[in-house]
């Protein structure tokens, strides 16, 4: 069973009909954070949680 940001985001992809394709994750931000930049997938953060480092950046 699925809970919490990730169950959110689910039920918002099942609302329009689209189904994310998650290929794995993982919950240090900072290892996300280098992997988008390297342009090695997308990241969604909750914006209460979503930097460990307190950074807010935009456009990678």
């Amino acid at each position: 069973m699925i809970e919490g940001t990730r169950k959110l985001y689910n039920e918002a992809f099942d609302s329009i009909g689209v189904s994310p394709n998650v290929v794995f994750e993982i919950d240090s931000p900072s290892a996300i954070l280098d992997l988008v930049k390297q342009k090695e997938g997308y990241a969604i953060f909750n914006v209460r949680n979503g930097s460990s480092t307190g950074q807010r950046k935009r456009g990678y």
